[in-house]
């Protein structure tokens, strides 16, 4: 493995190379510290290795606010337009925000309550059935 390297996903420019020169097999765990981030941006980085016939495998990853991120896929240039990409928002005027839409892996586009948690009782048990959105990492859910 060669080349590792952190970089912006801009082709113009290089934000930070990790290391390079590395040989074998074995797992090697790279660590960089990187400071003057916005916290509240979603960071994008790509691990390129080339192994000595040339061949190359990366992946473009990302980390962040996970809400931030469902903003921009969902909204594209809105995103930053909280009176349509806020938490709070309700773009489909079907009463939930966008937020729980999150939550629920709902389409914050189309106005329905399908895919919204359900209740029922079974056997005087009652049960609480919902779809929990596995990249809203950064949320809790909490039956009240």
């Amino acid at each position: 493995m060669t080349q590792p390297t952190l970089r912006r996903i801009d082709p113009t420019q290089v934000l930070v190379q990790v290391a390079t020169g590395l040989t074998g097999t074995t797992e090697l765990p790279i660590e960089t510290t990187l400071t003057g981030l916005d916290p509240n941006a979603v960071i994008y980085f790509r691990a390129i290795a080339t192994n000595g016939g040339g061949t190359t495998v990366g992946s473009i990853l990302s980390f962040g606010d996970p809400f931030a991120v469902w903003q921009s896929a969902e909204f594209g240039l809105d995103a930053v337009n909280p009176l349509i990409a806020g938490p709070l928002a309700n773009p489909a005027q079907d009463g939930i925000n966008n937020l729980l839409k999150f939550a629920f892996g709902l389409d914050p586009h189309v106005a329905t309550a399908i895919g919204l948690p359900v209740m029922d009782m079974t056997g005087g048990e009652l049960a609480l059935t919902y779809n929990r959105n596995l990249a809203a990492t950064n949320l809790i859910y909490t039956p009240e």
